[in-house]
């Protein structure tokens, strides 16, 4: 799924994800072993089974298994809730995708549909009208330089 895990953060710098494809800059990739977010959280799952398990003799060795355990539970679960945001943001960025989609739709609609009636008012087969039809043109062409578009006005009279 991932080439990577999710960069890590400070309480958890030199846990297992930081050896497996994040380095001490965010922004630097190590080449090493990678795994997915699937693998990370099944082989931490995987090691509080067996700190539990083997409890006693890893006690006995010298290791604090409860603040182990702790920190590794605290882990996945501060994880797992990024991952359950991601998701989140997920779904509301498609949302937000389809409202900007529909926005622009309309922004559309509404100055395409001013350009038809200033169109309309100065004459549709007009050479100012032409003038006007070339500015909507002018948007689907790629590398088209955008047009000043010289629209001739009356003077008012003056008083």
């Amino acid at each position: 799924m991932y080439a990577q895990p999710p960069s890590t953060t400070g309480a958890h710098r030199g846990s297992a994800a930081s050896l497996v494809g994040a380095s001490e800059n965010e922004n630097e990739q190590v080449e090493t072993m990678s795994v997915n977010q699937t693998e990370v959280r099944g082989m931490v799952e995987k090691e509080i089974e067996l700190l539990r398990q083997r409890r006693a003799a890893l006690e006995k060795a010298g290791l604090k298994v409860d603040q182990l355990e702790e920190s590794l539970t605290q882990g996945l679960a501060d994880t797992t809730a990024e991952d359950a945001r991601q998701e989140f943001l997920k779904a509301e960025l498609k949302k937000s995708t389809a409202r900007t989609t529909a926005a622009y739709e309309a922004l559309y609609e509404q100055g395409s549909g001013l350009l038809d009636a200033m169109m309309g008012v100065i004459g549709k087969n007009s050479d100012e009208a032409k003038i006007l039809q070339r500015t909507r043109s002018a948007i689907r062409r790629p590398g088209s330089p955008p047009e000043e578009v010289a629209i001739p006005v009356e003077p008012r009279p003056v008083a």
